[in-house]
């Protein structure tokens, strides 16, 4: 069994090419679109270049919700 690594909608994702964290908005063929934090454009990203987001990215990007 082959497990994914590839964010899924609407999970918070680093673009590994350039360390941008972007939330996912679509998933494409080989690959997803990432939209940055503040809106913005979006941009595409392979699925070899994308990584889900880690818990001190996304608290300083003020993005972590603690409960």
């Amino acid at each position: 069994m082959t497990v994914s690594m590839t964010p899924r909608e609407g999970n918070w994702a680093v673009d590994t090419r350039n360390g941008q964290l972007g939330r996912v908005v679509k998933k494409r063929w080989r690959g997803v679109e990432l939209c940055p934090p503040d809106g913005g454009d979006a941009w595409d990203c392979p699925d070899d270049r994308v990584r889900i987001a880690t818990k001190s990215e996304l608290q300083k990007a003020g993005l972590w919700r603690s409960k």
